[in-house]
């Protein structure tokens, strides 16, 4: 859903969505629905998940069976994720 919002309101930045910045179930039911306009892009982005997971899945079983342990979605380079207080970079 991320995807297709940020799409349609050009920008990532989910505060500025309005009443979808925090959907209910509800909206996203209708949102999803077979006959919203935004139904087929969201099918796509579900099945690209899928793929993307299937195959994170697949190279993370052959790195294991190899030894090889993998390290997810480390912020390498960015100073806000830092555990340190705040300096000038």
């Amino acid at each position: 859903m991320f995807i297709v919002l940020r799409r349609v309101f050009g920008t990532g930045e989910h505060w500025r969505w309005g009443a979808l910045s925090q959907p209910t179930q509800d909206m996203l039911d209708r949102l999803s629905a077979p006959d919203h306009e935004w139904h087929a892009s969201l099918q796509f982005c579900y099945w690209l998940q899928w793929q993307l997971h299937r195959q994170l899945a697949a190279a993370s079983r052959y790195a294991a069976s190899r030894n090889v342990a993998l390290k997810g979605d480390l912020p390498i380079g960015d100073p806000a994720c830092c555990a340190s207080p705040r300096v000038a970079f």
